[in-house]
């Protein structure tokens, strides 16, 4: 499930960040197959109970987007809104710490990778920026240093 996660990030950050686009023919495919790789964990380990985590993780991250997307759309493109549904739920099934942890990784990874191309003026302020590779380097964080992180607080054991 991880590797599907993490292999259809990889194309849609690259893509996203030589295009500034998350292009559905690629976002609905990967969607799609983790969607099966999670259906296939919970069949297989019984925990079902992690799929409907999952699943609501994903619609929840979705429908902020959305919200964010209807009322401001230059803030957010809808591609963006699509690939919310991969990240709640790959990161909803290994849990809701994972999933916020994902979420504000990516946005801190973002800012500070925004804020040091502006201050070197590699970048303007009005320039748009491909916000999934963000998102997917956050995800990616959640995956491989989440558990080290979350393992020093005992009520996420």
């Amino acid at each position: 499930m991880i590797l599907v996660l993490l292999t259809g990030l990889l194309a849609l950050a690259l893509i996203d960040l030589d295009f500034l686009i998350l292009p559905k023919q690629v976002v609905y495919p990967s969607l799609a197959l983790l969607m099966m790789s999670v259906g296939v964990a919970a069949a297989s380990t019984g925990q079902w109970r992690r799929l409907v985590v999952a699943a609501t993780c994903a619609v929840v991250w979705f429908v902020v987007f959305f919200v964010i997307n209807a009322v401001w759309p230059k803030a957010l493109g809808f591609g963006d809104v699509r690939l919310a549904l991969i990240l709640g739920l790959g990161l909803g099934w290994l849990g809701i710490p994972y999933v916020v942890m994902g979420f504000f990784a990516g946005n801190l990874i973002g800012a500070v990778i925004g804020l040091a191309l502006i201050a070197t003026q590699r970048m303007s302020r009005d320039q748009p920026v491909p916000y999934g590779v963000f998102l997917a380097l956050g995800a990616a964080f959640a995956v491989f240093v989440g558990p080290e992180i979350l393992s020093t607080f005992p009520q996420f054991r």
